[in-house]
């Protein structure tokens, strides 16, 4: 169910170096709406600027405080090369990797693995803007990392549009759960009158409120593989995630902690994961990503404490709601629904006015809520457990 890329797998056998298993990944040429969005918000420039640039930067500036044998970690696959139209990384399934099942949401094992990664992730790229400061998201090649899904560095005269259109897939969600719960409906529709100022809330207090890192930005089930081993427990054999590698950077940016951390927590575990693990999850994060700054020989951020970070994930997690509809839609919605018969030819596709391209990804998700149950199952559970917490009520969200 990618929509940003086509896979392949590909086998390459070297002479006396043995087999290279890689992931191939190209743009959807099959689906020219798919294809329009990958190149308007340059996806693919995007992934491989990470890979190709940012990783190596990481890893040197490690190596520069460590001695030059010693090799950051980083809990991403091995990178072979790319430009705008492909991508080559290395496929770990034969060593054993393979994804969750993305409707049941994750175990603590797991989970305490993804948040190893993200602690890793943000504390090295936290020590790298630290070392190198802002200006390195001046430079022209680096303006990618600036992106944002509802905001396009390279088209900010069609923001208004794709705002319109993520407004509306709000509140037709909404609607969806009026019928059922009339009075949380109404709560929602005054919790976000304006839903993308919301979606953008988090966003916009990265060097504000919130220190920056670079946030992988799409964190979820599917972009997250994990290798399991046979174990005992209570007794019983059991299969428990023993690694986890992070995939697909398409929409990784500068930005802070919280919104990786919020969006991981809200569409890949369940409202009783949180309400049992949500606070150990979260001294995982901090003390991984405490540890790795250390290794980079950084001072940590003022005020950085586990009391403080679980207060402002706390304090986020209201602004988290507005963005559900749209990923929701996407990531649980039964695709058969949609029942693409034929599909225009690309270049008649790029001719479109914009207008028309984001009413397609509007009219995609609206129609994958409603005839969609586990994702509207999932929607109305994320809102019963946020108005359960009081999340609606206040007058003073942040």
């Amino acid at each position: 169910d990618n929509i940003a890329g086509n896979l392949y797998a590909v086998k390459v056998r070297i002479q006396n170096r043995g087999i290279h298993h890689i992931m191939f990944k190209t743009p959807p040429y099959d689906n020219p709406t798919h294809y329009r969005y990958v190149k308007n918000w340059r996806v693919f420039d995007l992934e491989n600027r990470f890979y190709g640039f940012l990783v190596p930067e990481l890893k040197a500036l490690y190596k520069s405080r460590r001695g030059a044998e010693a090799d950051l970690d980083l809990p991403v696959p091995r990178y072979f090369g790319g430009n705008s139209d492909y991508l080559a990384l290395e496929d770990l399934r034969p060593l054993g990797f393979k994804m969750a099942d993305k409707y049941q949401g994750l175990s603590f094992p797991e989970v305490r693995l993804v948040m190893q990664c993200l602690g890793k992730l943000h504390a090295s790229t936290y020590c790298y803007i630290k070392e190198h400061g802002e200006k390195i998201f001046a430079r022209e090649e680096n303006h990618l990392f600036n992106n944002h899904l509802v905001r396009n560095h390279h088209m900010p005269e069609h923001d208004d549009i794709g705002n319109n259109d993520f407004d509306r897939i709000y509140a037709y969600g909404i609607e969806l759960l009026s019928r059922k719960h009339e009075i949380l409906g109404e709560k929602l529709k005054k919790y976000a009158p304006v839903p993308h100022e919301r979606m953008m809330a988090v966003y916009n207090k990265t060097g504000k409120r919130y220190f920056p890192v670079i946030s992988h930005g799409d964190i979820w089930i599917n972009n997250l593989i994990f290798k399991y081993e046979t174990v005992i427990k209570n007794g019983q054999t059991v299969e428990e995630a023993q690694e986890c590698i992070i995939l697909d950077f398409q929409q990784t940016r500068r930005e802070n902690i919280f919104w990786d951390l919020l969006y991981f927590m809200y569409t890949s575990t369940t409202p009783e994961f949180r309400k049992e693990f949500l606070v150990r999850s979260l001294n995982v994060y901090y003390e991984t990503f405490v540890d790795v700054v250390g290794q980079f020989e950084t001072s940590v951020p003022i005020g950085f404490t586990k009391g403080w970070l679980v207060e402002e994930f706390r304090r986020n997690v209201p602004l988290i709601f507005s963005y559900m509809p749209f990923a929701i839609s996407l990531q649980l919605g039964d695709l058969t629904v949609l029942r693409f018969q034929s599909l225009e030819p690309l270049r008649e596709e790029m001719n479109r006015p914009v207008e028309s391209y984001c009413a397609v990804f509007r009219d995609t998700c609206i129609p994958l809520l409603e005839h969609s149950p586990l994702a509207m199952a999932r929607l109305e559970a994320i809102a019963l457990e946020l108005d359960e917490m009081g999340a609606f009520d206040s007058e003073l969200l942040c």
